[in-house]
């Protein structure tokens, strides 16, 4: 539950130091990028709210340029059908 300063004071409460942050480094083995993440968090979830929906296009085109010329052929085709 919130509470205000006010009733924090009539209750005679106050709020607690956070705990420390502990994290650890994680390297991104595909693009080499170095990374602070907090414990206890899986690496693929170390991003803002909405960060993986502004990226989406730019994580695609460096999927499908990963791929065997004719894979990635067909996936751009397909790509072009749908309109996108």
């Amino acid at each position: 539950m919130q509470l205000d300063e006010d009733t924090l004071d009539e209750l005679g409460l106050k709020p607690a130091e956070p705990p420390q942050e502990e994290t650890y480094t994680y390297i991104n083995k595909r693009t080499g990028e170095v990374q602070r993440i907090p414990k206890g968090v899986d690496p693929s979830f170390n991003y803002p709210p909405g960060g993986r929906l502004a990226n989406l296009n730019k994580m695609l085109a460096d999927k499908i340029d990963r791929l065997p010329d004719d894979l990635k052929t067909a996936a751009n085709e397909r790509i072009k059908k749908a309109g996108f």
